[in-house]
């Protein structure tokens, strides 16, 4: 039988996060939350794209350049946590989609821009398959579905913080 210290303690693991669980649940959240700031934010520059560089027609291409790049990137990039590690994957989607957003603002014309946003779509499919695994390596199988409740949260707000902040 079951003493009563093992009983509440599988409780916890069941409902409760230990305090290595939440920073890592954090961490994940904050990063994942922010990427929003690097793929949203184009909503607000769009406006300016074609007042001062690409026609409509031109801007539609980059824009769906990242959803081709982040498709392809989702592949790809799923496949290559399982063989070089989520978090060196994670770090990398980060930096690229950071470096791509720094040359997309320096971009001054069509070829610069397509280029750039494609490139964040790529590094940005790098970023939710490491975080899924390193959840389901952080947190038990009754633990899963509450954490990644919380990680669902942050590209919400991520998103609606973005829209509230930029231009």
């Amino acid at each position: 039988t079951m003493s009563n210290a093992s009983v509440d303690e599988r409780r916890f693991h069941a409902h409760g996060f230990s305090a290595a669980q939440w920073s890592t649940l954090s961490a994940i959240w904050v990063i994942y939350g922010s990427c929003y700031f690097c793929r949203v934010n184009i909503g607000a520059a769009n406006p300016g794209i074609t007042a001062e560089l690409l026609d409509p027609k031109q801007l539609g291409l980059v824009l769906a350049s990242f959803k081709i790049a982040y498709a392809a990137g989702q592949l790809v990039n799923g496949q290559l946590v399982e063989r070089i590690g989520a978090k060196r994957i994670l770090l990398i989607g980060v930096l690229g989609a950071v470096a791509a957003n720094l040359c997309f603002g320096f971009g001054r014309g069509f070829w610069s821009l397509l280029v750039a946003w494609s490139l964040n779509g790529y590094f940005q499919a790098g970023l939710w398959p490491p975080c899924v695994k390193i959840m389901a390596n952080w947190f038990s199988p009754l633990q899963r579905g509450r954490a990644m409740g919380v990680i669902g949260t942050s590209y919400q707000l991520g998103s609606a913080l973005t829209y509230a902040v930029m231009g």
